[in-house]
C-alpha cells in the first residue's frame, strides 16, 4: 500500500473543485526527528490547494495515519503564553454556561493531557483520546485512551460512559485525511444539548502572514469558517459562535452546536464569511508563491550572510514549523549547529535531513551565540525574555516571520 495520496481533483470535505497556490521543497514529515545526524528520512510533496467552495486549503498529498504517526515527536510545550490561553478558554466555556462541575469532557488529540489536566478541576469526568498519548491510563484526574478517536472508539466510550456534554479538539482537525471519520465519532457521542469546540490554524491568517513554516505533512487542512461550517453540517451542526485568537500565528475557535438552537449569533462572522468568498477566486493568489519565494531567499540571504562574517547562530524551537522551515531554506549543521528545546524527548535527536542537534535549554546557561533564530516564532516574546532572564545580553533574535527581522 501506498504511504500517502496526491493528485487530488476535489476538496476531500466538500468534493469543490480545486486549484493549485503553492510548491514547496519535498520535505521529510516535521515530527519524524532522526536518532543519527547523517540519517536520511523519506521525504513528500508539499502541494497546497484551494477549494472553489469552501475556501479551504489542503495538501495534495495526504500521509496515511500509520505512517505520519509511526515516529511522532510531538509534545504539547510548557509554555506560560498556553497556559494562558488554556485558562482563557475554560473561563469561556464557564462563563457561557457550557461546562458545570457535573459536566462530562471528551478532548480529542489530548496528547500529554496539558489542556485536559487545566480544565478537570472544572468537570467530573475528562476522558483525552490520542494514537501517540504518552500519558498513563488514569493521570492527575483525566483518563487517557491511547487510539484514534472515531465511531468505532467513540462507540465503546459511549458504552462505558454515556454521552458527553462537551467535546473539544484543539489543533487535530488539521491531521487526519478523513475528517469525516472523526465528526461521525463526534455524533455518536455528544448529547442533542452539547456543544463541539474545534480550534484550529486558521487559513486567512496564515495568507495575512505568509507563514509558511505552517505546511507540512501533519497539516493536511487548513480550515476556513465556511469549511468547517460544511464538515460539521453532515452531522446535523452548525456554528453558533467564532473567536479569533493569536495561537499558532492565528487561529480561530468554533463553537458547534446541533441546529435550530436558540444560542446562534450569526452576526459574530457574518462579515468574515464575508471576507472568506476571496479565498476562492485564483486572483487572490496571484503573487502568493512569488511572495513566499521572496521570503524563503532574504531570510536565507540574512543567514548566509551571518555565517560569511563569522557570526554563530543557534535556534529556537524543535517544532514542527522548524523542522519544516530549516528544510526549505536547506539549512544544515554548518549554519546552525544547535537548536534549543525544553522537550526531553527531543533532546539528543536531530532535524530530519540536516544534522542540527536538539539540545536542552542548559546551553542557554553558557556558549551564547551571536543569534538565535527563533522558529518558534509564536512565542518569540516568551524565549526572548527566558533568555534574557538568564543574564545573556550576547544574543540577537531573528524572528522569521510575519517579515525578516533581527532584535
Amino acid at each position: 500500500m501506498k504511504p500517502h495520496d496526491s493528485n487530488i481533483s476535489a476538496c476531500r470535505i466538500c468534493q469543490g473543485a480545486l486549484f493549485k497556490v503553492l510548491q514547496l521543497e519535498d520535505l521529510p514529515l516535521a515530527n519524524s526527528l532522526a536518532d543519527l545526524p547523517n540519517e536520511e528520512k523519506p521525504v513528500y510533496p508539499i502541494i497546497i490547494k484551494v477549494c472553489e467552495q469552501c475556501a479551504s486549503a489542503q495538501l495534495d498529498t495526504g500521509i496515511r495515519k500509520e505512517v505520519l504517526y509511526s515516529n511522532y515527536s510531538f509534545a504539547t510545550p510548557d509554555s506560560i503564553t498556553l497556559t494562558k490561553h488554556y485558562r482563557s478558554i475554560i473561563d469561556q466555556l464557564l462563563e457561557n454556561d457550557i461546562i458545570t462541575k457535573n459536566s462530562k469532557v471528551v478532548e480529542i488529540g489530548s496528547n500529554n493531557g496539558a489542556f485536559l489536566k487545566e480544565l478537570s478541576r472544572h468537570a467530573s469526568l475528562c476522558i483525552g483520546v490520542d494514537p501517540i498519548s504518552p500519558m498513563d491510563s488514569n493521570d492527575d484526574g483525566c483518563t487517557f485512551i491511547r487510539e484514534y478517536f472515531d465511531v468505532e472508539r467513540s462507540s465503546i466510550i459511549l458504552t462505558d460512559f454515556g454521552q458527553f456534554d462537551l467535546i473539544i479538539s484543539r489543533h487535530c482537525m488539521a491531521h487526519n485525511v478523513d475528517l469525516f471519520a472523526l465528526i461521525d465519532g463526534v455524533d455518536v457521542l455528544l448529547n442533542p444539548n452539547g456543544t463541539l469546540i474545534i480550534e484550529n490554524s486558521y487559513w486567512p491568517s496564515i495568507i495575512e502572514r505568509g507563514c509558511y513554516d505552517q505546511f507540512y505533512h501533519e497539516h493536511i487542512y487548513y480550515h476556513t469558517i465556511k469549511s468547517i461550517s460544511h464538515l460539521v453540517g453532515t452531522i446535523g451542526m452548525e456554528i453558533v459562535q467564532v473567536k479569533l485568537n493569536n495561537v499558532q500565528g492565528g487561529s480561530m475557535q468554533y463553537c458547534i452546536k446541533k441546529k435550530n438552537q436558540k444560542d446562534r449569533d450569526k452576526t459574530n462572522f457574518s462579515k468574515m464569511i464575508e471576507i472568506e468568498s476571496n479565498l476562492s477566486l485564483r486572483d487572490t493568489f496571484s503573487d502568493f508563491q512569488k511572495n513566499i519565494d521572496c521570503h524563503i531567499i532574504d531570510l536565507r540571504a540574512t543567514i548566509n550572510n551571518l555565517c560569511s562574517r563569522g557570526k554563530t547562530i543557534h535556534a529556537y524551537g524543535a517544532s514542527a514549523k522548524a523542522s519544516t522551515l530549516i528544510n526549505t531554506l536547506k539549512l544544515t549543521e554548518n549554519e546552525i549547529p544547535i537548536i534549543i528545546d525544553s522537550t526531553p524527548s527531543k533532546q539528543g535527536k536531530y532535524i530530519p535531513n540536516t544534522g542540527i542537534v536538539i539540545c536542552s535549554e542548559g546551553h542557554l546557561i553558557s556558549n551564547w551565540p551571536d543569534y538565535y533564530l527563533i522558529t518558534i516564532w509564536n512565542y518569540a516574546d516568551e524565549v526572548i525574555n527566558k533568555v534574557k532572564a538568564l543574564g545573556n545580553t550576547k544574543s540577537k533574535f531573528i524572528i522569521p516571520f510575519p517579515k525578516v527581522h533581527i532584535i
